[in-house]
């Protein structure tokens, strides 16, 4: 896991000594702490286990270990409450709930298709995520108990990966409906999808600005993976 300053300037390495993988990075809402997967690497099997540090790389500690299961895309609530996260121990994919400090799990969905990649709505009240349940990947919305399930996205292609903007007024996804990966922006609703990237490169990992006027994501539209980013608006 590395940082970098909105400029591209002071790239940071935050654990230079760790002797495996740790990706999916996520900052807590005061921007204090960023809870992440660690890979425990066993012989070429990965094990996937949350862990949270300090913003400068300090303090790692486990949160939530890998019992032959894997924890993944975990999510702070912007309340700071609790944590949204996908977890294999119901023998596929499903969006989790535990509180900030790792204790009282409980499943909020139970399909048996795949159901990925959470993230909240600021008012910590919904959960947007992905789902495989009606035959492709598509966006689903649920409150944040579980209830509510609800389809968003309706396209043969596969939309995937949702970020919910920090003013709530926008969601955006990563889609393959244009024959390459995108990113689109809908409304909360589903309503208003639009292609904002536009480019005939692969386009992945959207990140929100914290004022929802910009947007960051991966490309390898120069030819080799690299970090852009774009006025959206408001």
């Amino acid at each position: 896991l590395w940082t970098v300053n909105v400029d591209g300037t002071e790239l940071t390495q935050l654990l230079p000594k760790a002797p495996v993988p740790q990706f999916d990075g996520h900052w807590s809402p005061d921007s204090k702490r960023i809870l992440f997967v660690y890979d425990i690497l066993q012989g070429t099997d990965g094990k996937l286990q949350l862990d949270v540090m300090n913003a400068d790389g300090s303090g790692q500690k486990n949160l939530l270990p890998h019992k032959n299961f894997f924890e993944e895309s975990p999510r702070f609530s912007p309340d700071g409450k609790h944590i949204a996260w996908t977890s294999t121990r119901n023998k596929n994919q499903d969006i989790w709930l535990m509180n900030a400090d790792g204790s009282q799990h409980k499943a909020l969905t139970n399909d048996l298709a795949i159901d990925n990649a959470p993230t909240w709505s600021p008012d910590s009240k919904q959960i947007a995520f992905a789902s495989a349940r009606a035959g492709n990947f598509d966006i689903w919305v649920m409150n944040a108990d579980g209830s509510a399930q609800k389809r968003l996205t309706e396209h043969p292609r596969m939309d995937t990966w949702p970020v919910w903007a920090p003013d709530g007024k926008h969601i955006a996804f990563i889609t393959n409906r244009d024959g390459n990966y995108e990113i689109y922006l809908m409304n909360p609703d589903g309503t208003e999808q639009r292609n904002v990237t536009q480019h005939p490169g692969n386009d992945h990992w959207a990140a929100w600005s914290p004022d929802s006027r910009r947007l960051a994501w991966i490309s390898n539209r120069d030819g080799e993976y690299a970090i852009f980013v774009a006025d959206v608006g408001k």
